[in-house]
């Protein structure tokens, strides 16, 4: 009866440190959307998450729907044009467009 206790326990040890290596952050695999931001934006939508300075060559390179891009580098059949402190310019075939980290209007709450 002791003997039935310990294996139970023990699998019980053994099934919560499989459960803990499951990362909760990793983004699912095969689907059709990303969260980003706190709203939902399909895969193939170009969204600006950040930008960032190299401390090395002092370039910036920038964060466009989860890939790190930097100038002269594609993304999405974008061609990344030029990289700013707060926009990023791409440009296709067919236009130019230009992402923003933070909307032009400013609202100010009281």
């Amino acid at each position: 009866m002791f003997s039935k206790q310990i294996i139970g326990l023990f699998a019980l040890v053994l099934t919560t440190n499989a459960l803990a290596f499951v990362d909760p952050t990793r983004p699912l695999t095969g689907g059709q959307l990303v969260e980003s931001a706190g709203s939902v934006q399909p895969q193939d939508e170009l969204v600006l998450q950040s930008i960032l300075k190299t401390s090395r060559e002092g370039s910036l390179k920038a964060i466009i729907s989860g890939q790190l891009v930097e100038k002269g580098m594609t993304v999405l059949g974008y061609r990344v044009v030029d990289i700013e402190g707060k926009r990023v310019t791409l440009q296709s075939a067919e236009n130019t467009r230009e992402l923003s980290l933070f909307a032009d209007s400013v609202v100010k709450y009281k």
